[in-house]
């Protein structure tokens, strides 16, 4: 099992921080824009550490590079990374590398 999929949006990982007593919402429709900046800003600072990068390369990144606009792609990998942090804030788990490296 490489990846789960939940279908949820940066509101509902908001929401689950809240439930957890960590108050970062403001109302907005689309969630936090500081929290969504920090997910881009993130991803952003991941390719260009992929693209310097010769072995072990993401094929998932390789691919979605090759037929979308950069931009695309890293809105794409901040709603990855959410999507990782909603599933580990439900199950009440900590970030392991080595699942990613199994996958």
């Amino acid at each position: 099992m490489m990846y789960i999929r939940y279908p949820l949006s940066l509101r509902q990982v908001e929401d689950l921080l809240f439930e957890r007593g960590i108050d970062i919402c403001h109302g907005a429709q689309r969630g936090d824009g500081y929290i969504r900046r920090l997910l881009v800003h993130g991803a952003r600072a991941n390719l260009r550490w992929f693209r310097r990068r010769k072995e072990g390369r993401s094929t998932w990144q390789e691919a979605l590079l090759a037929r979308r606009p950069t931009n695309v792609v890293l809105v794409a990998m901040a709603n990855k990374t959410a999507r990782v942090v909603w599933a580990m804030l439900s199950r009440g788990e900590t970030f392991r590398t080595e699942a990613r490296i199994a996958a």
